[in-house]
């Protein structure tokens, strides 16, 4: 079940890629061949690049895909990883945990306000932002539960607190 809602949240990401990068290029068509600047593309390709990115940075990207500086991680050994795993998780999920409110807060009073050219609401247009908290936040959870359980060396010696499947916890 985690798997194909996976792959499903990977073909979202993919396909919303794909229109923007056809929007792009038909924007530029039209504004350098054809002399017809087309007004909403700018805004809707910046749109659609925010939700891009905190929506595959929440639902697709898994830790072990993300960019890091791992050299210390790399020279620690299972116990030492084991605990930055935790000190990472605990920290990466109460910043996000605690600022949370903040974030949504900040959504409610965007209602009412909208895009200047497309005339979407803003509080939609922003949404993307909570949901990427929220991820973080279980995801830090996942990671600390992975790292206090039984199993745990199983999850450092792949390199990283989450587990190697697709279908581990978000």
């Amino acid at each position: 079940m985690l798997e194909r809602a996976f792959a499903i949240t990977r073909w979202i990401g993919a396909l919303a890629f794909v229109v923007v990068f056809a929007t792009f290029i038909i924007a530029v068509f039209m504004r350098y061949v054809a002399g017809q600047p087309i007004q909403w593309s700018d805004e809707f390709v910046t749109i659609a690049s925010i939700w891009i990115v905190f929506w595959m940075s929440a639902f697709v990207i898994r830790d072990r895909e993300q960019v890091s500086i791992d050299f210390i991680y790399t020279k620690l050994g299972p116990q030492g990883r084991r605990i930055l795993n935790l000190f990472t998780a605990v920290a990466f999920g109460a910043v996000f945990a605690a600022s949370l409110p903040s974030v949504l807060d900040y959504i409610l009073f965007l209602k009412g306000k909208y895009t200047d050219i497309l005339e979407w609401r803003l509080d939609l247009v922003f949404l993307c932002l909570p949901l990427f908290f929220a991820a973080i936040v279980f995801r830090s959870i996942a990671t600390v539960i992975r790292m206090l359980s039984p199993s745990w060396r199983q999850h450092v010696a792949d390199g990283g607190g989450e587990a190697a499947t697709p279908d581990a916890a978000v």
